[in-house]
């Protein structure tokens, strides 16, 4: 794992270049902890991994997610931040929330689905009320024009989070 600080760069630069520590999540396949500069260590007893609920088996890191557990032996927490969540969730994401679990079942998982607008307002108030330590990712890749014309999460949560962020690749 690559453990890196990151500054508050201008509004101008976060949206044209990113840090050097977005870059080395973009270019390198190792796990890479970002520290926001008002972070403040307490050890890893509560995790937030997000998940955007969509093709699981293939889309999330679950070796990487795991070696990771392994290490910290932390509670598990899964979120999905979602606008468009009502009172039950549909049959996919039902489907899909199976699949997790049994790829995290000896993790024992808890679940959330939450109903947010701003993706960043959802995670931050989440992590607020369970007193999460740490968050993992992860990255997606973005074409050149998407990453000038659309912030990646990873980026927001990077630039605005007060608690470490783990970016994990598949």
């Amino acid at each position: 794992m690559v453990i890196m600080g990151i500054t508050g760069s201008s509004r101008m630069k976060q949206v044209l270049m990113g840090t050097n520590t977005l870059n080395v999540i973009r270019h390198i396949n190792a796990p890479v902890m970002i520290i926001p500069p008002k972070a403040k260590f307490k050890g890893l007893k509560n995790v937030l991994f997000t998940s955007d609920f969509k093709d699981v088996a293939r889309t999330t890191p679950f070796d990487s997610l795991k070696k990771i557990l392994d290490i910290f032996k932390p509670n598990l927490s899964i979120l999905n931040v979602d606008s468009e969540h009502y009172i039950e969730l549909t049959e996919e994401f039902k489907m899909e929330r199976t699949a997790m679990d049994e790829k995290l079942t000896a993790y024992n998982p808890e679940f959330s689905f939450l109903r947010a607008y701003d993706f960043l307002d959802g995670i931050n108030e989440f992590v607020e009320a369970k007193d999460i330590d740490a968050l993992i990712t992860v990255p997606r890749k973005h074409g050149f024009l998407s990453q000038l014309f659309k912030t990646s999460h990873t980026k927001k949560l990077a630039y605005h989070s007060h608690i470490p962020i783990i970016a994990i690749h598949l």
